[in-house]
C-alpha cells in the first residue's frame, strides 16, 4: 500500500447543559457534503468528544488511514496514549475506539486543532 493522504475527520461534542438537556456529537469527513450530527441529553463534553471519533471511525472505510481533528486537547491527548485516562466511562469509550480502529484494520492520528478551525463544530450549534 503507498502512503497515500489520510482522511481527514473534523470531530466534535458538546456537553449537556444544567437540566441535561442539549449534548450531542458531530463528525464531518473533509471532502464530503454533508456530515453526521447526533443529539443525546446527558453527555458530558468529554464523552460527546469520544463518542463522535467511535461514530466516525465506525463511518469510515476498512483499511483507511484517518487523521481525526478534534478541538479537544483531552480527549486527543488521551488517545494519542499522551496523557493518562481516568475516567471509567472515558475508558471504556477509549477500549471501544481501540476495537474499532483493529476491527476495521484503520490506522489513526489524533491532532488537536482550534476551536474556530474545527468544521463540525457549526454542525452542533445548528439545532
Amino acid at each position: 500500500m503507498k502512503n497515500k493522504k489520510p482522511i481527514r475527520i473534523f470531530v466534535d461534542g458538546s456537553g449537556a447543559n444544567g437540566s441535561g438537556k442539549g449534548s450531542g456529537f458531530a463528525y464531518l469527513i473533509e471532502g464530503e457534503p454533508n456530515g453526521h450530527a447526533e443529539f443525546r441529553d446527558g453527555l458530558t463534553n468529554n464523552k460527546a468528544e469520544y463518542m463522535a471519533i467511535l461514530a466516525a471511525l465506525k463511518d469510515t472505510s476498512l483499511k483507511s488511514k484517518v487523521e481525526i481533528l478534534s478541538d479537544s486537547e483531552l480527549a486527543v491527548n488521551q488517545l494519542a496514549g499522551k496523557y493518562a485516562i481516568r475516567d471509567p466511562e472515558l475508558g471504556h469509550l477509549a477500549a471501544e475506539i481501540g476495537k474499532v480502529l483493529t476491527q476495521r484494520n484503520l490506522t489513526a492520528k489524533f491532532t488537536w486543532i482550534p476551536r474556530r478551525q474545527n468544521k463540525a463544530d457549526k454542525m452542533l450549534s445548528r439545532r
